[in-house]
């Protein structure tokens, strides 16, 4: 198991990826965002940011912002979201990153016309995944709560691409079902495709990105799971709070627990 951390994409990168080799993190899940990393501010500052990557002995994942409208029904702004996340690919791809990850497209009209949403959707993550191989990465997927991707729908979508990986948010697994049911049968269909985790607490109503332990999920069973799965690859600890201490006492807690599971 290898622990990373991403960047905030609201504040300086460089700074952030100098932090996280100072607390011990092995990997930067750089997720190429508005405002501070955006593809031509990490283009533009590719030699400064590589230096520091290397200089940190940091290997590096990528990742790309979540609110793109992947499933738009006006073609022209599921083209051009389409196209932003493949400027995101290129950019990142100069980095050596081997997976690259996407989400669900959470539009309100999602909801009304759900043929026609997977109908889009589909169309768009084939595009990107035939992108992303071109580039020399995986395409992974992160899904959200039940109601936003079902997990038949992502048994259809990885019947459809079975090139794509597996990206399980523990967090985001957390929201839908009864006692975190989520996490384990999503560990359990898609352990074949596992290829990245991203690790967060929550109180189940909300996608908090609370420090390990501070939330209500059962982080020892959690990982109990992934080591029963055969998990053994990087792990992100996505803790997001404003006292930044909490995210080396997340990586304490979540080493021991993982140690003990």
């Amino acid at each position: 198991m290898i622990l990373g951390a991403m960047n905030n994409p609201n504040k300086a990168l460089i700074p952030q990826i100098e932090r996280f080799a100072q607390l011990g993190f092995r990997f930067l899940d750089f997720t190429c965002e508005w405002p501070e990393a955006t593809p031509e501010k990490l283009l533009r500052n590719e030699k400064k940011i590589k230096d520091a990557i290397s200089t940190a002995s940091l290997q590096v994942v990528g990742h790309t912002a979540w609110y793109l409208p992947l499933a738009n029904p006006y073609e022209k702004v599921r083209k051009e979201a389409v196209d932003e996340l493949k400027r995101s690919f290129d950019a990142l791809s100069h980095f050596g990153p081997k997976t690259v990850t996407v989400h669900p497209d959470v539009a309100y009209f999602a909801y009304k016309n759900r043929d026609q949403f997977l109908s889009h959707f589909f169309e768009s993550i084939g595009e990107l995944d035939e992108h992303a191989r071109g580039c020399g990465m995986t395409l992974l997927f992160e899904p959200y709560e039940e109601a936003a991707f079902s997990t038949d729908e992502l048994q259809e979508m990885f019947k459809r691409f079975p090139k794509m990986g597996f990206h399980l948010d523990v967090g985001h697994a957390n929201l839908s079902l009864p006692k975190g049911e989520r996490i384990f049968r999503l560990i359990n269909l898609f352990k074949g495709r596992l290829m990245h985790v991203h690790a967060s607490d929550n109180d189940g109503k909300g996608d908090q990105h609370l420090p390990i332990g501070a939330g209500r999920i059962k982080w020892d069973e959690a990982c109990a799971a992934l080591k029963k799965a055969g998990y053994d690859k990087t792990v992100t600890l996505e803790i997001f709070t404003l006292d930044p201490e909490y995210l080396p006492l997340s990586k304490r807690k979540f080493e021991e627990i993982w140690a003990k599971a």
